[in-house]
């Protein structure tokens, strides 16, 4: 087991003024020095200030992005469940519901033995198709 345990954050997109990014960032920063601190993100990133936060490593999955996509979802779910096999991360926390229900799924796929689900917001409210709101419904109960 490594110095500091492993803790991954996942989140679907980065962007600017977003709340989500900024409680993770605090969350992070003051947990780097007992922690060792990863962040897995989607391909689209529109700013970050995570730069600043000390050791902190940054996984970009490319299959990952915020619209509902089968055969790219199913690929981040493989992605995120070789990299927290790899990683041997011993916490999981999932932010925002793409990437909540991806990297629970893909956590207990790896076996990661804890995984905190942390409820940002309503995604449901956004103007979304029928389908796409039974979706985020299922990953959000």
């Amino acid at each position: 087991m490594p110095d500091r345990p492993k803790i991954l954050h996942t989140m679907t997109w980065l962007a600017p003024g977003g709340g989500v990014d900024r409680n993770v960032y605090l969350t992070m920063r003051d947990l780097s020095d007992r922690y060792e601190m990863h962040l897995a993100v989607g391909c689209e990133i529109h700013h970050h200030e995570f730069d600043s936060i000390p050791d902190l490593t940054l996984h970009v999955c490319p299959h990952l992005e915020r619209r509902i996509r089968p055969f790219k979802d199913f690929r981040s779910l493989l992605w995120f469940a070789r990299l927290i096999r790899e990683e041997e991360y011993v916490i999981v926390h999932t932010h925002e519901a793409k990437a909540s229900l991806i990297g629970r799924l893909a956590a207990r796929m790896a076996r990661c033995p804890f995984v905190i689900y942390g409820l940002h917001g309503v995604t449901i409210n956004d103007p979304v198709s029928p389908l796409q709101r039974w979706v985020y419904r299922f990953a959000e109960s």
